[in-house]
Order: C-alpha cells, then sequence, then structure tokens
C-alpha cells in the first residue's frame, strides 16, 4: 500500500489542493525572491571580479612595481663588498635553478660542449636536462671516468683555440689516452634494488647512479642585446657545429645564442620577433629547434605575467 500522506509531505505542491491559490501563490513567492537573491549575489560577485579601477594613480604605481619586479626577479646584485649596503654593483648573476639532477648526476649522454668567453665558464649540453656551467676545472673532478670519457668524444665549440677553455680540452684529451693518471675522478654509486630479482640467477638487481656535479648554482647576465636590434632579422637558425642559435639582421649583423636562458635578456618587442619567425634546422636536430620555440613563448609569458608555470621550460632539454 502506497503512504499517500508520506508523499505529500515529500512532494508538497504537486499535490496541493488545486483550488487553495493562497498557498501555491506564496510558494512562487518564495521561489522567486530565491532565485532574486541568488542572481544579486552572482551580479556583485561578477562586479567585483570585473570592477574598473578608480584610482588611476595607484593603479600605476602598482604596475610600475609588478614591472620592476618582473625585470630584476632573475638579477643578483654583487658586490667587492658585500656588507656595505650602499656600495654599486659590480655585476649581476642569474639563478639557474635547481632540477634533478642536483641530487643525482645526470647520465643522460653530452650531445655537444664548449668554453663562452663572455661568461669565462665551460657550458656543457646534454640529451636531458638543462644546460650546465662550470667555472673552473677541479669541478670536472666530479664526474665519473664514464662522462668524462664521454664529454671528450663529445663536439667541442671553441672560437679561440689557444684561449683558457682549449687548453682544458687538450688537458682532457690527454687524461683519457692515461687512464685519468693526474686527475682524480667520482666513483658511481651501486645500491640494492628493492624487490627486483634476476629472473635467471635469482640474485638481486642492482641500481647504478652518479653522484651530481659540482655545476654552477648562477651565472653571470650576457651583455643584453639592444632593444629593438632584431626588426631587420632575416632569419634564425641552429648551427648544430657550434651548437647555438644564430640570428641574422642586416648589415651583417648576428647574434649567437647557447642557452635558452639568454632569451630573458631580450627585449619584448624582440622576442615577438622571434615568435613571428620559424626558425630553421636539419632534420636531425629539428627537436632542439622546437626547444627554442617554445623557449620564446616562455619568456614571452614571463616578461608579461611573471614565473608562474614556465620555470621548467626554459632550459628544460636540451634534445639531440
Amino acid at each position: 500500500m502506497i503512504c499517500v500522506e508520506s508523499w505529500r509531505k515529500k512532494f508538497g505542491q504537486e499535490f496541493s489542493d488545486p483550488t487553495d491559490v493562497e498557498s501555491r501563490r506564496k510558494v512562487d513567492e518564495d521561489r522567486a525572491r530565491a532565485f532574486a537573491k541568488d542572481d544579486a549575489e552572482r551580479n556583485a560577485a561578477m562586479k567585483h571580479y570585473f570592477r574598473k579601477v578608480t584610482d588611476l594613480v595607484a593603479d600605476k604605481a602598482k604596475a610600475e612595481r609588478i614591472k620592476k619586479k618582473r625585470e630584476f626577479v632573475i638579477l643578483k646584485n654583487k658586490n667587492l663588498n658585500p656588507e656595505d649596503e650602499n656600495a654599486n654593483a659590480t655585476h649581476h648573476l642569474m639563478d639557474v635553478g635547481e632540477t634533478l639532477y642536483d641530487k643525482v648526476g645526470n647520465r643522460s649522454g653530452v650531445v655537444n660542449w664548449g668554453f663562452d668567453h663572455d661568461r669565462r665558464r665551460w657550458w656543457i649540453k646534454r640529451k636531458v636536462g638543462p644546460v650546465e656551467w662550470y667555472k673552473n676545472p677541479a669541478q670536472c673532478q666530479t664526474f665519473t671516468k664514464v662522462d668524462l670519457i664521454n664529454l671528450s668524444k663529445s663536439p667541442y665549440v671553441d672560437d679561440q683555440p689557444g684561449g683558457r677553455g682549449y687548453l682544458f680540452f687538450e688537458r682532457l684529451q690527454r687524461e683519457v689516452a692515461r687512464n685519468f693518471h693526474s686527475m682524480h675522478t667520482a666513483e658511481s654509486i651501486v645500491t640494492p634494488a628493492k624487490g627486483i630479482r634476476d629472473p635467471y640467477t635469482n640474485k638481486r638487481m642492482k641500481i647504478m647512479s652518479w653522484p651530481p656535479t659540482d655545476k654552477e648554482k648562477t651565472i653571470p647576465l650576457v651583455k643584453k642585446i639592444p632593444k629593438g636590434a632584431l626588426k631587420t632579422m632575416h632569419f634564425r637558425a641552429y648551427d648544430e657545429r657550434l651548437g647555438k642559435v644564430v640570428i641574422v639582421c642586416d648589415d651583417e649583423v648576428s647574434f649567437c645564442l647557447v642557452d635558452q636562458v639568454y632569451l630573458l635578456n631580450l627585449a619584448y618587442e624582440d622576442l615577438e620577433v622571434l615568435a613571428r619567425s620559424q626558425i630553421r634546422a636539419t632534420e636531425k636536430y629539428e627537436e632542439i629547434a622546437k626547444g627554442w620555440t617554445t623557449a620564446v613563448a616562455s619568456a614571452i609569458h614571463i616578461r608579461t605575467k611573471g614565473f608562474g608555470g614556465f620555470k621548467d621550460r626554459l632550459g628544460g632539454s636540451s634534445g639531440r
């Protein structure tokens, strides 16, 4: 037997007396007031979200603060006397940031490496991960023998054969030939794998890893490309021989970029010029070229909205 009374309590209006006009009018009025209240709250919230700034002076000052913060977020002043707060900065540094390879060594292999004479540092591009920078040859003693042998066999880029960078390149060739007779190297780390055994010998498998290398955490900023210098750009291409992106402009002016982080030194209008052009590359190095295209979009985002969401895309992969 169906309990009509319980249904009447649950669905009051459907079971109400159709002749009771006053009750139905009261229910309709309550619903109308509830809908009107919801609409008013929603309109107020939308108005608050899209509100127009009435204090133009305060809004302009806030915009200037945000602009300066975005411009100097990657800069760190450094002077000869850090205790003197009034001393002028001698140069600026860029924070390279932390990656997975600050905890373990990068075993992906070396694509190419070279010496940057402006920064006076060696750089190493690997198949995976950001560009690594090293200031002193002693830092290479944190490499394993396998990694140093791979480094010695990889293409080396240096436009000054008799310079400091090339001298270390020649020394590395000699050390590899003599099995690192006078050079210290790091040892690989071998740990047993938990719960994984060789199906043929039933022995526990081992995991081999490398210790992290002593790479630079900050690097000096290079000289900025003048604002508007890329307005006359003819083309840009990835030079696999140099491991750099070459930008060719009018009057035989060209610029070379080794690291994708260099893009942060470009003005916004120059980044837009790069975004409208297509980078050239051979079929083998198309993936690296695509990485530079993504980095341009990331640099534009950083210039306009800050670092949110694009930290890992700048210099995040070298490709091959």
